[in-house]
């Protein structure tokens, strides 16, 4: 991995096991605790670009290394995964060497039989989690006027005795108005897992910037105060941009499951992606409070 993420992976797996899983270390090295031995959920979410790229040299093997090495490194271990426009051949190339280590993926394809998209192959969204039940679903976001569909391919996994749902999300880049009656719908589709008593994990490229309505249906900012946001955002809300000079990508985690998350952004990587990859981990909440 780049330096920067390796050496605070490498510093936060270092206090972790000093600590022996009772307490959590955020990137900036401040813990907190967190219930029993509860373990942090890990996460990145990428869009790695797989099909084409405006200028630079992008390099397919690197692009796969880099995803890989990302998920399973002693380091890191992350949990769950993320990742847009990717390359049905890309999305079989990561799950062959991530299902050794326990992940199961889901991949949906918004683009089929087009030869000029990833050599004829199918191309989309992709999730992968540790722990997965078998259950997978995709979630049609599509409004009309789009000029491909927008789908969210959906796994569901086990942790920390709560079933979790995790959706990679790439919401439509060409019209505002859609991205957000496309978010509302993803908002309206996931809210039976969340009344359910399942956790929801949302990540992906949103294709909005922070403080808008879009966003406002998941961190809650538009919420009356006494109102809780019905999710946290990974990271410093508006802070890093993930591609050129913007934030539109983003990590939202269901705030009944989990507690503050912390996280960061890599730097570019122009030999994988026009995207900078967006990592994070969290604390899960007491039992009790899930439940209230």
């Amino acid at each position: 991995m780049r330096r920067r993420l390796a050496s605070t992976r490498s510093y936060l797996m270092l206090a972790l096991w000093g600590l022996a899983a009772a307490c959590v270390v955020t990137a900036s090295g401040i813990g907190h605790a967190v219930p029993g031995n509860a373990e942090p959920l890990r996460f990145f979410s990428y869009n790695v670009c797989g099909n084409k790229c405006k200028g630079g040299d992008f390099d397919d093997v690197k692009r796969i290394d880099s995803i890989v090495d990302a998920a399973v490194s002693p380091s890191w271990k992350a949990d769950l995964v993320f990742l847009q426009e990717v390359c049905a051949g890309q999305f079989d190339a990561v799950l062959r060497r991530l299902a050794p280590s326990g992940f199961s993926g889901r991949f949906s394809a918004s683009v089929e039989d087009n030869r000029a998209v990833c050599r004829g192959l199918p191309y989309g969204s992709a999730v992968f989690a540790r722990r997965a039940d078998g259950a997978t679903e995709t979630l049609d976001l599509t409004i009309g006027g789009e000029k491909d569909p927008v789908v969210a391919p959906c796994i569901r996994s086990r942790m920390n005795g709560s079933s979790m749902w995790a959706c990679s999300v790439h919401l439509y880049w060409g019209d505002r108005e859609l991205g957000l009656q496309e978010a509302k719908l993803l908002a309206e589709k996931t809210r039976a897992w969340r009344e359910s008593g399942a956790a929801v994990v949302l990540g992906g490229d949103f294709n909005q910037l922070p403080g808008s309505s879009t966003l406002a249906l998941f961190d809650g900012s538009q919420a009356p105060d006494n109102e809780p946001p019905p999710y946290i955002e990974a990271g410093p809300p508006g802070q890093d941009p993930t591609f050129n000079n913007k934030k539109i990508d983003y990590v939202f985690l269901d705030s009944r499951h989990f507690r503050k998350a912390t996280g960061g952004v890599e730097e570019l990587d122009e030999a994988v992606s026009d995207h900078r990859m967006l990592w994070g981990q969290t604390s899960w909440a007491p039992r009790q409070a899930r439940l209230t």
